[in-house]
């Protein structure tokens, strides 16, 4: 099962739950999944496509002429943005992007989650007293606080909410977008395949995400005596399940590919699996599948910039991230 998670910030004296990555059993997370399942569903969230590739766009454009460009700072502003504008929130707001940044790296006692937490009350609050706000999966889930016979109480909606901007919604996503480019500016043949056949950009995706899990890991409570390789783990104990390490032992250490060259997707385990498996798993694969189509066809053929060395970085811990990734292509 997984460990109890909470934030920094209190409710009523107690710590903040992190639900629904805090639940514990199969009931409360069907209680959740029925409110939350159709919000992130590919049905609930294809309506947002168009505009996640136009931003995609506008990032890109932004860089294209130069030549070159730190990636991993692309690949933060665009996963930013995008879940900004899925929720109803506006995408380009620095303010929002200075708090979210806070966030995520965290701090000791809190105070950027309560900061992070009272814009987003303040902006969800705001847009369901305007009869003119945008689109958004968020604002069921803000109306339902209203009802007092919705499934989700107001302070699980509220830890829903500060959960996806502050530890679930950005740092992996932008992570795994990230490795993709990494991925391909190795390989000029991929690139080509890619840029021939978009189409097999949504298996690019799925194997990226095999072979470079942003979360290599996860935490997790054993509810029984366990013998796993011979060791036996007693009861209650504290294990880490190695997700990276499942997906190259189910798939290989290399893209998988058909006889004719094309990329095949192999099961992985980068989104959990079981009553935990991730909620945002839709919109990261639609997030990368969107940005990942506008870059190859906005620039060209790219590579490392000569010298660079990629490095990991881990903040949060947890997630496995590029402190960096510069490139360059010749400029049109």
């Amino acid at each position: 099962m997984s460990p109890p998670k909470t934030f920094k910030i209190a409710s009523f004296g107690v710590p903040l739950p992190q639900v629904p990555l805090a639940c514990g059993t199969r009931t409360d997370h069907a209680r959740y999944g029925r409110v939350l399942h159709p919000l992130f569903s590919p049905k609930g969230l294809a309506p947002f496509a168009p505009v996640l590739r136009a931003q995609a766009a506008t990032l890109i454009d932004g860089v294209a002429a130069t030549g070159q460009c730190d990636a991993t700072n692309l690949a933060d502003a665009h996963a930013r943005q995008a879940l900004l504008v899925v929720c109803g929130l506006p995408a380009d707001d620095e303010r929002a992007a200075q708090l979210i940044r806070a966030a995520v790296i965290g701090d000791a006692d809190g105070k950027a989650e309560l900061e992070l937490f009272n814009w987003l009350d303040s902006q969800l609050g705001a847009g369901m007293r305007s009869p003119q706000r945008p689109p958004g999966i968020l604002w069921p889930l803000v109306e339902g606080r209203r009802d007092k016979n919705f499934p989700l109480s107001p302070v699980e909606v509220a830890a829903v909410v500060l959960l996806l901007f502050s530890v679930a919604g950005i740092e992996m996503t932008a992570a795994a977008t990230s490795f993709s480019l990494l991925r391909l500016a190795r390989d000029p043949r991929l690139q080509a395949q890619l840029r021939e056949d978009p189409t097999q950009i949504p298996a690019f995706v799925e194997e990226m995400l095999r072979l470079e899990a942003p979360g290599p890991a996860i935490p997790r409570v054993t509810t029984k005596e366990v013998k796993i390789g011979g060791v036996t783990i007693p009861k209650h104990s504290a294990v880490w399940l190695g997700l990276e390490a499942a997906g190259r032992e189910n798939g290989g250490d290399e893209i998988a590919t058909a006889g004719d060259g094309k990329i095949l997707r192999q099961r992985h385990w980068a989104f959990g699996s079981g009553i935990h498996r991730c909620l945002g798993m839709h919109l990261a694969r639609l997030e990368m599948a969107e940005f990942l189509a506008e870059w190859l066809s906005r620039v060209p053929q790219f590579e490392l910039e000569p010298g660079f060395a990629p490095a990991i970085r881990h903040p949060p811990i947890g997630v496995t991230h590029l402190g960096s990734l510069k490139l360059r292509w010749e400029a049109r």
